[in-house]
């Protein structure tokens, strides 16, 4: 067979994926600087990173000399380097490491979906999230949620991977969950791994997202033992806690009111401080519009799990199902008992809405 052929048959058997994959890059990369700065978050995400740049406040930026302990720097980090190795400071520089976010989101959402439900199962994830219009907005413009959604989706494909093995998943040939072997141990570190970078994106809410996928999920299929016991690994733990720990214990050494503006922000958010919010809403209730264009499936994809019915027929292992719908219900349920959850808080979890449509 010659190249020619070769290439012929190989477009002809991946073209979806192909086409998948040129969808998104257009969708997350195409005019990303044709429009200026919108919106609080992205106006000061990009002074940030131009005070990181320009006056060297690489371990805190500053805006009009007002220190920003709110949120962890990897974000501005990335942001920054780029500025500084390619001198540029145009809007699309500053959207780029979301913007590859979200590209690297959509993959891991493919191969996951691979490994639990086959190929139909993955093609239709990847597609479903990469034309969420919450999912374009918010990793189309500078901000912290886009790659904690990547560091969220890539601690849950290598939980996946620890848990289950690395085969693909076929349903003419799929075995009971309890029957896998588990992963290679480097899933593990790469487990503890993208905990810590997540950290250093938005703090502990990736240890929230993760527990409340895995541990429920774990719990569902009677695996709760035997699931923990394999992640459990003390060099992960060890990789985890120096991420975890480089940026903040360096800024409380620097300034002891750090401890206080992050012990606020969180008490805000989740309600455990006393203070009464105007106008609060419960998250849960704006699912139909942080799915768009895809409500009916979304929902649909979260009840038929608690439907038991032989004549529904899902692209799923026994069981496996739990692991994206405790990853969508789990944590939607986790915002809408805060008093503060914002649409963008659910950029994470999105990947698992897109599971359970596919």
């Amino acid at each position: 067979m010659d190249k020619r052929s070769a290439l012929r048959s190989v477009s002809r058997r991946w073209w979806p994926e192909l086409v998948v994959g040129l969808l998104a890059g257009f969708i997350f990369l195409g005019f990303l600087g044709s429009l200026e700065l919108w919106g609080k978050r992205e106006q000061r995400a990009s002074a940030e990173t131009l005070d990181t740049v320009e006056n060297g406040h690489w371990l805190v930026a500053e805006i009009q000399g007002r220190p920003r302990l709110e949120k962890p720097p990897l974000p501005r980090w990335t942001t920054a380097m780029l500025m500084a190795l390619t001198g540029w400071r145009d809007e699309w520089v500053v959207r780029l490491p979301c913007a590859f976010s979200a590209l690297a989101t959509v993959a891991l959402v493919y191969v996951l979906g691979a490994r639990i439900g086959g190929r139909g199962l993955a093609l239709a994830a990847a597609m479903t999230l990469c034309t969420m219009w919450l999912f374009i907005s918010e990793l189309r413009q500078a901000g912290n949620d886009g790659p904690l959604g990547l560091c969220t989706t890539l601690a849950l494909h290598a939980a996946w991977c620890r848990l289950h093995g690395t085969a693909r998943t076929s349903l003419r040939a799929a075995r009971k969950l309890e029957d896998d072997s588990p992963g290679p141990r480097s899933w593990a570190l790469v487990f503890y791994l993208a905990l810590g970078l997540g950290f250093l994106c938005k703090g502990p809410i990736i240890l929230l997202l993760v527990g409340l996928t895995v541990v429920p999920y774990l719990a569902a299929i009677g695996r709760l033992g035997t699931g923990l016991r394999r992640l459990a690994d003390g060099a992960g733990l060890l990789i985890f806690l120096s991420l975890a720990l480089s940026w903040p214990v360096p800024v409380l050494l620097r300034d002891s009111n750090a401890l206080g503006v992050w012990m606020m922000e969180t008490g805000q958010k989740t309600g455990m401080l006393p203070i009464t919010h105007q106008n609060r809403s419960v998250l849960g209730l704006a699912l139909p519009v942080l799915v768009l264009p895809w409500p009916v499936a979304a929902l649909t994809g979260m009840v038929l799990p608690l439907v038991r019915n032989r004549r529904v027929r899902v692209p799923w292992r026994p069981g496996a199902v739990w692991f994206p719908w405790c990853w969508a219900v789990g944590n939607l349920a986790m915002f809408s008992a805060w008093a503060v959850a914002k649409p963008n808080y659910y950029i994470p979890c999105l990947p698992g809405v897109a599971l359970l449509v596919g």
